[in-house]
């Protein structure tokens, strides 16, 4: 029979290996954006090196258009998945643009360009759909 001290010991051990397991798993599927499977950013202008929002906002001015990526992490795309992204202006409730495409399982992301030059100031948000389904929300302000 195993003395107690042998048995801590076997404990200590296999606890140390399981908590080695769980942060390696942890490590391969982060995407450096707190491991959520789909993120909205917004920005003016994409970065020619990734193509991602460069210098991503959530207070902009009306004087030109804002950029909304929808950016999938590696593998959460699928074929024939109807996505959507909504611009709802949240003092009113109103849809102000939107815009829907197919995904494929090979979609690393999709850029949408907001014609809000003309709308008025406020807080508004950008949610994006997978048949009908939300996956991501994202809030932000238009000010002088």
């Amino acid at each position: 029979m195993k003395s107690k001290c042998e048995i801590r010991w076997l404990l200590f051990i296999a606890s140390v290996i399981s908590i080695f397991l769980v942060s390696g798993c942890n490590t391969l599927k982060s995407n450096g954006k707190d491991d959520k499977p789909y993120i909205i950013e917004l920005g003016y202008e994409t970065n020619d090196t990734n193509m991602r929002i460069a210098n991503p906002k959530t207070k902009f001015d009306n004087s030109k258009d804002i950029l909304v990526q929808a950016e999938y992490s590696i593998g959460s795309a699928t074929d024939n998945v109807k996505s959507r992204i909504e611009i709802i202006n949240l003092n009113t409730g109103e849809i102000i643009q939107e815009m829907e495409w197919t995904e494929t399982k090979h979609i690393t992301g999709y850029s949408l360009t907001l014609k809000n030059k003309d709308w008025s100031l406020g807080t508004y948000s950008a949610i994006w759909k997978r048949n009908e389904m939300e996956v991501a929300r994202t809030k932000f302000e238009l000010t002088k």
